[in-house]
């Protein structure tokens, strides 16, 4: 089966919007990589905030972003952290 043929599988029939990879022993360390791109790269690259980790710059996406993607999947779960997302954004709208 070929690689595309998996990735429409996971969407289709799993919902699978990305793939997690979680740390073994540090549940808070997890990496999302879309399964399919849900809206241009470009865009998303344009806008991700940029974050400092020892010393290395990454870029993950802005509020903006992950909670339109979150109103997509529309999960109980994703539901609460748009609930979350909207309260950080107000927060960081004071500062």
């Amino acid at each position: 089966m070929s690689p595309n043929k998996s990735r429409e599988g996971w969407i289709k029939d799993k919902g699978m919007m990305v793939l997690s990879f979680f740390h073994p022993t540090e549940h808070l360390k997890t990496i999302d990589v879309f399964v399919k791109e849900p809206m241009r790269f470009s865009l998303l690259w344009q806008a991700a905030d940029k974050l400092k980790i020892k010393g290395i710059t990454v870029p993950i996406l802005s509020i903006k972003h992950l909670t339109r993607l979150k109103k997509q999947a529309g999960r109980p779960q994703d539901l609460i952290d748009v609930a979350n997302l909207a309260m950080i954004a107000r927060i960081k709208k004071k500062r």
